[in-house]
């Protein structure tokens, strides 16, 4: 993408497979990576998003 205006947090809840590792091979400064040593949740795991955003407009997806 070309778009420069945009913040992607990307943050790991102690996932058990390798999209952390997946994650963190895109080479693109626009990608902020947080891993959770311990799953906290999903409630826990958005608050932080939104504590480390920088943005006011904020899209949450979710992988099970």
């Amino acid at each position: 993408q070309i778009y420069k205006n945009i913040e992607i947090i990307v943050i790991d809840d102690a996932s058990s497979d390798n999209s952390l590792e997946l994650v963190k091979n895109i080479n693109d400064n626009r990608i902020k990576v947080i891993e959770l040593k311990e799953n906290v949740g999903a409630v826990v795991t958005r608050n932080k998003g939104i504590e480390i955003a920088k943005r006011r407009l904020y899209y949450f997806f979710r992988f099970r």
